[in-house]
């Protein structure tokens, strides 16, 4: 079966930015948070600031910091995409709006 997409298709240098995920370095690609997203995260009594798409091998856990356009960031939600090639970062801003 041929692969169809694989991460180095996702995060090329004209669309992707660096963050710091848990103190280590990482290629992103910054996500539009939808109305949707936005609704669950209140249902969910989450506060979600900004989301952020990194490769699955980037090791992150809920609660972790992210720094990311020089804020900072608590990991609030951690989806991996069905293709299992990237994960979504939801984040709440560390310390108030983001």
């Amino acid at each position: 079966m041929a692969v169809l997409l694989n991460a180095n298709d996702l995060f090329i240098p004209e669309f992707s930015e660096t963050a710091t995920v848990n103190n280590v370095s990482a290629e992103v690609i910054a996500s539009e948070l939808s109305a949707d997203i936005q609704l669950a995260a209140a249902g969910a009594n989450l506060n979600i600031d900004a989301s952020i798409d990194v490769r699955v091998s980037v090791a992150a856990a809920e609660g972790q910091i992210v720094s990311f356009r020089g804020n900072s960031y608590r990991i609030a939600k951690i989806d991996t995409d069905s293709a299992n090639i990237t994960k979504r970062l939801y984040l709440e801003a560390q310390f108030g709006g983001g």
